[in-house]
């Protein structure tokens, strides 16, 4: 083991903070160019892909997820 040496804490408001979700999106065929759209936007990316499904990854604040969120929602979230 290595001995700690030096600490700090990095929890006050200059933190930067940052959250990432796994999304898995139904993707039939009418929407895999809207959700692909959309991921592109957000900044994310298609990290599996299937017949019937889309799983997302993305990172940013909890705002950024969330809007995320509400725009793949129609499509189907699993």
């Amino acid at each position: 083991l290595i001995n700690v040496i030096k600490l700090r804490d990095m929890t006050g408001e200059e933190a930067v903070k940052r959250e990432m979700a796994l999304i898995c999106v139904k993707a039939v065929a009418e929407n895999r160019p809207e959700i692909l759209r959309i991921v592109d936007t957000f900044r994310g990316r298609i990290v599996d892909t299937g017949e019937t499904h889309y799983i997302v990854e993305v990172t940013g604040g909890q705002s950024k997820i969330d809007a995320l969120l509400q725009l793949l929602e129609p499509m189907g979230i699993k």
